[in-house]
């Protein structure tokens, strides 16, 4: 037993080396042959691990926070061979419900913005301004991770600071909201700046659905008991939801399908 516990700080702090690496400019190819071993067999919690061990060791919010997209890049490979489902009538199953509701409205934004860009008359910014106004309701996918999942995870894992990442990302996209209901609906916006912030909420939304159904959920999942699941179901009752019908409260199971 000691020796896997062994192995496991030395994969993890390996993990830690090559991210810090990455972080600070180092050769990105080098350093993945270098660390191609645990680069190609981590998994979700290990992620994790990686991104507050970073946060732990004084690495500043703002580097790990632009640096997120670089890692899970060449995590991707390995971070989805973990497959799994959320049995129907669990809280995340209705969470990721939201998610495939909200990535048609964002499929729907990106040709519309292809439209805008081949005429940036104001009927087409009305257009986007419409949608923008139902992409924005999936603000209360956040709220209720932060108000009743995040709490749940803090208490099963009082020692992980990556929650902060997650809610600055939740932050990105309000205020891109925001600042996309303002350039829409004056007149003398510069359609370059109206493709910019589009731009902005694309690279928030759907990396953040995968950060989420891929590593947060799972872990959580697995670590979280079936009464506390439904402790969780139960508040959200009392919540809004976006796009999809209220959830009917039910015992449920934490078993997945793979």
């Amino acid at each position: 037993m000691s020796e896997l516990i062994q192995n496991s700080q030395e994969r993890l702090s390996r993990l830690t080396d090559f991210a810090l690496k990455l972080i600070n400019g180092e050769n990105g190819t080098q350093l993945i042959e270098t660390y191609r071993n645990e680069i190609y067999s981590i998994s979700p919690i290990e992620t994790m691990i990686v991104f507050d061990t970073l946060l732990i060791n004084g690495v500043p919010f703002e580097s790990v926070k632009s640096n997120v997209g670089k890692l899970l890049n060449v995590f991707y490979s390995s971070i989805i061979k973990h497959e799994w489902t959320p049995q129907q009538g669990h809280f995340l199953y209705y969470l990721m419900l939201e998610n495939r509701a909200v990535e048609i409205l964002m499929k729907e934004l990106q040709a519309r913005t292809k439209t805008y860009a081949k005429d940036s008359s104001e009927l087409h910014k009305r257009n986007i301004f419409e949608l923008i106004g139902k992409i924005e309701l999936y603000e209360q996918h956040y709220i209720k991770k932060e108000n009743i999942l995040f709490p749940y995870i803090e208490k099963t894992f009082p020692q992980f600071r990556c929650l902060h990442l997650m809610w600055s990302f939740h932050d990105d996209f309000r205020r891109s909201i925001k600042n996309l209901k303002v350039l829409l609906t004056d007149k003398n916006a510069n359609s370059k700046d109206v493709h910019k912030e589009l731009g902005v909420l694309f690279f928030v939304v759907l990396p953040v659905i995968f950060r989420e159904e891929r590593i947060i959920f799972p872990v959580a999942q697995r670590a979280i008991s079936n009464t506390l699941w439904n402790e969780m179901l139960q508040q959200s009752i009392e919540s809004d939801w976006c796009y999809i019908e209220k959830p009917v409260v039910s015992k449920i199971s934490t078993s997945v399908e793979n």
